[in-house]
C-alpha cells in the first residue's frame, strides 16, 4: 500500500515516513505533485534483482582500477578555463589542463 506525503509533512516528521515505507513506498510531493519516493533498503534490493554491494563490485578478472571523476568544480573549471583555488593542490593536480592555485602557501 502506498503512501503519500507532503513535503511539509516529510521534513516535520521523517520518522513517520520511514514507518510508513516499512508498509509500502512512500511518496513525497512537492505542491500535490509526486516528487520522492522512499523504499526501505530491502524493498529497493527486491526491485532491482539484487544486492547493491553485488552490483558495486569490481568485474570478475579486474584487480585494479584507477577511476578519477571530476567532480564540478574541476569540471566547470575545465570547461570554462578558469582556475580552482583550494589548498588541496595534490589531488587536483593531476587533471591536465587544469590551473590550481593555492593563495594560502
Amino acid at each position: 500500500m502506498a503512501t503519500q506525503v507532503s513535503s511539509r509533512e516529510f521534513n516535520q516528521g521523517t520518522g513517520g515516513a520511514k514507518k510508513a515505507a516499512e508498509r509500502g513506498p512512500v511518496f513525497i510531493t512537492d505542491r500535490g505533485r509526486p516528487s520522492y519516493g522512499l523504499l526501505t533498503f530491502d524493498t529497493y534490493e527486491k526491485q532491482l534483482g539484487a544486492h547493491v554491494v553485488d552490483r558495486l563490485g569490481e568485474p570478475a578478472g579486474v584487480e585494479d582500477v584507477d577511476l578519477v571523476v571530476p567532480v564540478p568544480n574541476e569540471s566547470t573549471a575545465l570547461v570554462h578555463r578558469v582556475a580552482v583555488v583550494t589548498r588541496n593542490i595534490k589531488d587536483f593536480g593531476r587533471f591536465e589542463g587544469l590551473a590550481v592555485v593555492n593563495p594560502w602557501t
